[in-house]
């Protein structure tokens, strides 16, 4: 029977790893999706973000758009997209239009 890996990281360890990169100088890993107050939102490798509201709200078309222009500001930038609502053909239409400024 083989044995599994720990899914899980002690406090301990995620404390030292911290304090090493806090002693180092070392900024947390974040990617740009705009400027002004969206400069504000923190993206980066390890972090979830939320994004709630009502039906129709916006919700699906603000994240289409933060992911849109994070990979057009940082080219080696690599996302996945997950939607149970829309088909990946609707999300890239709302993209083009969005970009072209065709309704």
């Amino acid at each position: 029977m083989s044995r599994r890996k720990a899914n899980f990281v002690t406090a301990a360890d995620a404390f030292d790893s911290w304090r090493d990169d806090v002693h180092a100088g070392s900024p947390p890993v974040f990617y740009p999706i705009g400027s002004g107050e969206l400069a504000r939102i923190e993206i980066g490798p390890k972090l979830v973000d939320l994004i709630g509201g009502a039906p129709g709200s916006g919700k699906t078309a603000f994240t289409m758009q933060a992911v849109t222009d994070a990979l057009r500001l940082t080219p080696t930038l690599r996302a996945l997209v997950c939607n149970v609502e829309m088909t990946s053909a609707v999300l890239l239409d709302r993209q083009l239009s969005r970009l072209s400024g065709i309704d």
